[in-house]
């Protein structure tokens, strides 16, 4: 993910028939997915960017194993989009009420079809001036070095 002038937005829709193409445009991720299921794939990103924030809702008709790494440098949160069926997380379900926390070491979940996500991305940098700013306790250095 390249870094963005603070006042640029951005706006992006598409439909895929293939994962290599869905992972062209997937924002700097690292991905690599296994279909659990028979079946063409069909999948939807949304993607909108305001400076170097990034949003990001995802849409999958398959069963999917999903492992890969978020950009580097980011803090990256999911959540199950409302509605949709949950998946399988570090060995527990998570659903619609859970915030999931992507490593930069790498994950790896399940999904069901039907899958739909919204993903979060912030430079981690950002996260430490804000919590300066706030004057949050504890030591805000390491937000950026759990990133």
């Amino acid at each position: 993910m390249q870094a963005q002038n603070q006042s640029r937005t951005h706006h992006y829709s598409r439909h895929f028939s293939s994962f290599d193409d869905f992972e062209e445009v997937a924002g700097g991720w690292a991905l690599e997915f296994r279909q659990l299921d028979r079946g063409r794939l069909s999948a939807d990103i949304q993607q909108f960017s305001a400076g170097e924030t990034l949003v990001t809702r995802v849409r999958f008709n398959r069963a999917l194993d999903q492992k890969g790494c978020p950009p580097p440098g980011f803090l990256t949160f999911g959540i199950v989009d409302s509605g949709g069926p949950s998946v399988r997380w570090r060995g527990a379900e998570a659903d619609e009420l859970s915030l999931i926390a992507f490593d930069q070491d790498g994950f790896e979940f399940l999904t069901r079809p039907g899958h739909r996500g919204i993903v979060f991305s912030v430079p981690a940098e950002h996260l430490v001036r804000v919590a300066e700013r706030l004057e949050l306790r504890g030591d805000p250095e390491q937000i950026v070095e759990s990133a």
